[in-house]
């Protein structure tokens, strides 16, 4: 993969990225191990030994960046981007640097049961020499000890893991491979000292511990906690030698920070002050904001010393001239037992990371298809997008809701856990009700690899990242010039981002938010001068997806072969769940079923015509391509023709390869087939204009008939017109006899019309009535057949209702059988277990009566012996109780669910029930409004024939009136 983004590099001319993604424990810091060895070997640049540079950051960010955890023995706790420029041309590295990302600070106080802390502090204890460990104090304070560092044992921000030793470390030789990694990228001997003085000074910080003392009611200090404050025992040798070294090798006044763990000064409005003193609890988290606090700011202080060591005195205009290959090596997705602040965000970025890698893959991929317009059925895959917008959207997103809780006076982490649950109750990413802890402590996320749950504790502590401001004074006024320097290091990184534009942004470290005391009064609300660590971390995850997206992205999944950390050992069903969460299957689907080689016309046409006889070289590219395919033989399954380019299934494009090395005979072979798919073409081509030209002489020739057909039409009218012209005439001259024959005639016929009057009017009365009786029974029988109709529908509407209602029946019926057989199996388990520990009883006591027997037989000598016996029989004893509880629990998990399903389906049958009534209720009223529409519209067309009737009868009586005076008239005039 690395050697072919170093080839794509130069053939694309632009700038490519590696993202080795996974989960913790997969192996992803050993491939970006390996990834960089290569780059470095085939960009190896004589005149320099930055090459050297590169490899020798990886030991001194593991030690300072990595620890040891339950799913990991090395496993990183912060990300990072390396960014390494080549040459143009000869292809030598020119600079390089490395961005962070959320360094996992809280380790540095808090460690897990059977975790470790950082590298750094137990290769501090097993590798510096006996004289180096007197002068800062890392001397053993009592015999006896863990492992093989008795010395880190006795601090406790490295026993309270109870793990000091991991079996894929040494770390005694990994302290050597640390300081010669320091060598290299130029920390000398003295600097390096100092940054060890620091790594010391935090351990013996964590070893100075507070006593309760009731409080004195001092008129001059105020306790926090009322009755009891937190002091610092110096009779005690422990604490004694903590305060001394730890405020020497700081370089800080002991009695100043004495006096700054325990307490705290206040301004009133009036200017005057006051001291608070703090509990025991308080002054403890003190102690471990302000050793975090230094600790991260020398692990920024170092990556920062690593770049100007790889970019040197590089003027920007190289970086501009140049491509880069870019190795993301960030943390792997986390579900520990107890997921806080650093997992979220851990999370986030692997949610961030999976939408750019579907963006790429799956989106731009189709879409390339569909604009091509080639054959292709789009592949289903699972968007996280909704997650994202959960997680960052604004106003209402999870982090927007922390930043706003953070800067509210009275907020608090149950506070927060509440508005997520009220803000997210209905997402479907947001699972309401955490299984393990209530609403107010924690809250669930379904993301892509698995359901989560966060524990909102110290949520806002850890995401304003306050130090008090006394310690924050005290610390930049230390005597060492090396922690003063850290104190001040964002200021410098800043300045000097403005000046260096190579700098990147995301070289910025992440700036703890350090709320601002304020004298203007009691009532005044602090609000934090910087970002908090989620503002920034979005910033920064946003610069980093502009970076890939800037660059041609190559995927490196690491799997990791099972969950116990065992060689040689596959789980295929661990290894599946982690290729379906991060979406592979889909993957395969769509190199199987895609195109994944695709080539524009010109460039095949470009790079292989110089090959080809002159004759080819002639052809368009679309049609150099095309025949070059038919006359390799390749099969026209394995290659669809876009618009603009070819696309080939994998592998296919070496039919092109082998023109290369094929000698004359074989082209002109190569050649010969080309011709004849080119006349084959142009015959089909021929074809097909006969058939055209056909087809427009048939059409011409009708259009000729239907123009002639036109003409003698048009002839025919004005014959029609002349003929028409010369009847008139006649029919002018023959008017005057026609009218005296129409005189008598009409006097005829008014004689016989008098004579039949009576007689047709009777007629025509009789049929009228007769014609709207037929009408009426008509109507009348159309109606009761509407009438049966809608009967019949709503006869079968309730039969359909009805078997409806016999199906859910049926599916509850269903639904209790399964629960029911889910009920036995569980009882089948349980009486399973209950034997399987009887039996572990019954083995345990009989394990004890031999011990018992060897202890009569061996008394004193197994005397040790019987106190490890009964250690692991306690140890049994408290596993089976552990078994038992998770059982108990287990049960009352699988009940809730039961129930919860029940209610479901009890509810979504109640809702179906529902929905049949409303539907049975609208189908009876649709009936009734649609018959009473048929009655009006029956009456309204009753009304209608009764007046065309009665209109019928007025204008024949009043044609009779008219034709009576007509004939009176002409009586008169006779």
């Amino acid at each position: 993969m690395a050697d072919r983004a170093y080839r794509s590099m130069f053939a694309d001319k632009t700038s490519q990225s590696i993202i080795v993604s996974g989960e913790s424990g997969a192996g992803k810091t050993e491939t970006a191990k390996y990834v960089m060895n290569f780059l470095a070997l085939v960009g190896k640049n004589q005149t320099s030994d930055l090459q050297e540079k590169i490899l020798g950051t990886n030991p001194i960010l593991e030690a300072f960046g990595n620890a040891k955890t339950l799913r990991n023995g090395n496993s990183s706790r912060f990300g990072k981007l390396v960014k390494i420029w080549f040459e143009p041309v000869q292809g030598s590295i020119q600079v390089a640097s490395i961005v962070t990302y959320l360094l996992e600070r809280s380790r540095v106080a808090k460690v897990n049961e059977h975790e470790r802390n950082f590298h750094v502090f137990y290769q501090l204890c097993a590798g510096l020499s006996a004289e180096e460990r007197d002068r800062v104090g890392l001397t053993v304070a009592c015999e006896g000890g863990q492992g093989s560092h008795p010395v880190a044992s006795q601090y406790h921000y490295l026993e309270q893991g109870k793990c000091i030793t991991a079996n894929c470390l040494d770390d005694a030789v990994a302290f050597v491979n640390l300081r010669q990694a320091m060598d290299r990228v130029g920390i000398d001997s003295i600097e390096q000292a100092a940054v060890f003085d620091v790594v010391a000074g935090i351990l013996h910080l964590g070893n100075i511990t507070f006593d309760s003392k009731e409080d004195s009611h001092d008129a001059e200090s105020v306790s926090m906690n009322t009755g009891e404050f937190a002091v610092i025992d110096m009779n005690k040798a422990r604490n004694e030698q903590a305060m001394k070294f730890a405020s020497e090798l700081l370089g800080l006044d002991s009695q100043e920070l004495k006096k700054k763990l325990v307490s705290r000064v206040m301004f009133s409005g009036r200017g005057s002050s006051y001291t608070i003193r703090f509990n025991c609890s308080q002054a403890m988290n003190a102690r471990d904001a302000l050793a975090k606090h230094i600790y991260r700011r020398l692990f920024d202080y170092l990556v920062s010393r690593i770049n100007a060591s790889l970019m040197g005195e590089v003027e920007s205009d190289v970086t501009q001239a140049c491509q880069f290959i870019g190795i993301l090596d960030i943390y792997g997705f986390e579900i520990m037992a107890d997921n806080s602040f650093e997992q979220l965000c851990i999370n986030f970025a692997n949610e961030k990371l999976q939408q750019f890698f579907l963006c790429d893959v799956f989106k731009q991929e189709q879409e390339m298809y569909r604009r091509e317009a080639i054959k292709w059925q789009d592949i289903e895959y699972v968007d996280n997008g909704d997650l994202l917008l959960l997680m960052e959207s604004k106003p209402l997103g999870v982090f927007c809701i922390l930043d706003e809780q953070c800067v509210m006076p009275k907020a608090t982490d149950k506070s927060f856990s509440q508005k997520v649950h009220s803000a997210f109750q209905k997402h479907s990413r947001f699972l309401r009700n955490p299984r393990t802890k209530s609403v107010d402590e924690a809250f669930t996320v379904r993301h892509f690899a698995g359901d989560v749950t966060y524990s909102t504790a110290a949520f806002l502590e850890k995401n304003t990242d306050s130090l008090p401001l006394e310690l924050e004074n005290l610390a930049k006024s230390s005597s060492a010039s090396l922690l003063s320097q850290l104190m001040s290091y964002d200021q410098d990184v800043s300045s000097r981002s403005r000046r260096n534009s190579l700098t990147v942004q995301e070289d910025t470290p992440i700036v703890p938010a350090v709320p601002a005391r304020s004298n203007a009064g009691r009532n005044s609300v602090s609000l934090p001068r910087f970002k908090t660590v989620a503002s920034r971390f979005l910033q920064q995850l946003d610069a980093l997806m502009m970076d890939l997206k800037s660059t041609k992205p190559h995927y490196i999944r690491c799997i990791k072969p099972n969950h116990v950390q065992v060689a040689n050992m596959l789980d295929g069903n661990f290894v599946l769940s982690q290729l379906n969460c991060s979406g592979m299957v889909e993957v395969v689907q769509l190199m199987q079923k895609g195109y994944p080689t695709r080539c524009q016309y010109s460039e095949l046409f470009t790079r292989y015509c110089e090959l080809l006889p002159e004759s080819m070289r002639e052809l368009e590219p679309r049609c150099f391509v095309e025949g070059m395919l038919m006359a390799l033989g390749v099969n026209k399954d394995e290659y669809q023709l876009g618009l603009c380019r070819v696309f080939l299934k994998a592998g296919r494009l070496d039919f092109l390869e082998q023109l290369r090395g094929r000698g004359e005979q074989a082209s002109e072979a190569v050649l010969q087939k080309v011709l004849s798919w080119l006349r084959r073409k142009k015959m089909q081509r021929a074809c097909f204009t006969v058939r055209s030209v056909l087809r427009l002489n048939r059409i011409v020739q009708a259009y000729r008939a239907i123009n002639k057909m036109v003409s003698f039409v048009k002839c025919l009218v004005s014959i029609r017109r002349g003929t028409t012209t010369v009847i008139n005439r006649v029919r002018v001259k023959l008017h005057c006899t026609v009218r005296l024959q129409a005189l008598w005639r009409g006097r005829v016929a008014r004689m016989s019309y008098f004579k039949l009057m009576s007689a047709l009017v009777k007629l025509q009365r009789w049929a009228l009535s007769r014609v709207v009786r037929l009408q009426y029974l008509h109507t009348c029988e159309t109606h009761r057949l509407a009438l049966e109709q809608a009967e019949r529908d709503r006869l079968d509407l309730l039969a359909k209702i009805a078997e409806e209602e016999r199906l859910l029946l049926a599916v509850a019926q269903k639904e209790e059988e399964e629960r029911m057989e889910h009920e036995r199996s569980l009882e089948e388990n349980r009486r399973n277990e209950r034997i399987q520990k009887e039996l572990e009883e019954e083995a345990a006591k009989q394990r004890l009566r031999r011990q018992q027997e060897e202890e009569l037989m061996r008394r004193l000598l197994l005397e040790q012996e019987e106190r490890e016996a009964k250690e692991r029989l306690l140890r049994a004893q408290q596993e089976a109780e552990n078994k038992r509880k998770e059982m108990e629990e287990e049960k009352q998990r699988i009940e809730t669910e039961i129930a919860e399903r029940e209610r479901e389906s009890q509810a979504k049958l109640d809702a179906e029930r529902r929905a049949v009534e409303e539907e049975k209720r609208r189908i009876q009223e649709d009936f009734e409004r649609q018959r009473q529409e048929m009655r009006k519209a029956l009456e309204e067309e009753r009304q209608k024939m009764v007046q065309e009737r009665e209109a019928m009868l007025q204008h024949e009586k009043r044609r009779l009136e008219e034709e009576d005076r007509i004939r009176v008239e002409q009586r008169r005039v006779e």
